[in-house]
Formats: C-alpha cells, structure tokens, sequence
C-alpha cells in the first residue's frame, strides 16, 4: 500500500532554509536542492527470479535493470542499485509508479513504500566533490565515479544510497529520515568554507 498525503510533510522541513550558508562572498561553492513531491519504494528481488525481474522492468519502463554500482534513469522512473538484488525506484509520476511498480513487478519482487522515510536531495556546484570528501569514503574521481554510477554510502555515519546523474557533477543521496538533521549539520558544517546555497525548496 502506497501511502499519500494531501499535505506532505519533508523530513527536511525546519531543517533546511534556502539561502547561503557559510562563506557569503563570490558564487556558493556547492548547490543543494531537496528533490520533493517524489513517490520513492525498495525493490527486493524474490528469490531466482533477477531474470524475471529484469524483463518486466524493460517492458514496463523501458530500463535496463542497474547491475551493481549503476542507477538507471528513465523518463518516469529511475532505478538505483541500493545492495545485492535491491534498488531504490523514484518517480514524479504518482499514479504511473504506484500501478506499475505493484502490477508489473509484484511477481517477482516485494515492492515496499518509503516515500516518507527517505530525504532526497540533489548536489552540485564547483566545490561539490570537495565537500562530499569531508564525510564520504568513496573515490569521486571521474575515472572511477561517472555518470550512472551509484553506491551505498556511509556519510557521516549515516547509511546513504548515493549516485551520479551528470558529469558537471551533480550528483543525488537519499538519507534516512530520522537522522536528517545530523546530516544536514554535517553537510553545512563540510560546505561552509566553500559556501553552501540552498534554493528554493517550496
């Protein structure tokens, strides 16, 4: 069951509010944006069906089932490889997730709603990768972290799913919502040399 709310409520609300943190002058060295009104569920593959599983989500969504270390995006939904035979799915697209991620694939995987547990936001800036090293333990160089590359993540202690979506770099992580607020103090505390801009997020 798929859970909605009139009036969803972020776990980043009253923890995050746009406008610059940290060094005032010149551009912000890293760009934070929360990527809201998402529907996002987990993808546990049932046991030797990953065959079964990887055809329904090519005739479905059109997507190539991510191997381990990829995400895959897609017009409607985008896959992220979150451990071995899991991934993360995200969509905009309320109605398009709920029926086809419960009719297409429920045969061949338990689909759970996490839609309120997880805060996702998005990355970039000049200084990104440098903020990122504070607290990541993960090469970010682009000859061993591109575009479509995704890993499970701990970032200041805090398990993430964590991924690439361009090379400019941009990238996403999706964070627990309980602990949110210590990642955020963590994130603002890592970016604040460098100027952090949080936009926007009405």
């Amino acid at each position: 069951m798929w859970l909605k709310h009139p009036k969803p409520i972020s776990g980043a609300d009253g923890v995050i509010h746009p406008g610059r943190t940290g060094r005032a002058a010149g551009p912000a060295g890293t760009v934070v944006e929360e990527r809201k009104r998402l529907c996002l569920a987990t993808i546990m593959v049932r046991w030797r069906r990953e065959n079964d599983l990887a055809a329904a989500v090519r005739s479905a969504f059109g997507l190539e089932l991510p191997p381990p270390g990829r995400a895959a995006f897609g017009p409607k939904l985008d896959l992220i490889w979150s451990g071995t035979g899991q991934w993360l799915a995200l969509s905009t697209d309320e109605s398009a997730t709920e029926e086809c991620l419960g009719d297409a694939l429920g045969a061949f995987a338990a689909v759970a709603d996490q839609s309120d547990g997880r805060v996702v936001l998005r990355l970039s800036g000049p200084r990104v990768r440098e903020t990122l090293a504070r607290g990541l333990a993960l090469d970010l160089h682009p000859r061993g972290f591109c575009a479509g590359s995704a890993a499970v993540a701990t970032i200041s202690h805090i398990r993430t799913e964590f991924w690439q979506e361009s090379e400019h770099p941009v990238y996403s992580l999706a964070v627990p919502r309980s602990p949110f607020a210590s990642f955020w103090s963590w994130l603002a505390a890592s970016a604040a040399e460098f100027g952090l801009d949080a936009t926007d997020l009405s």
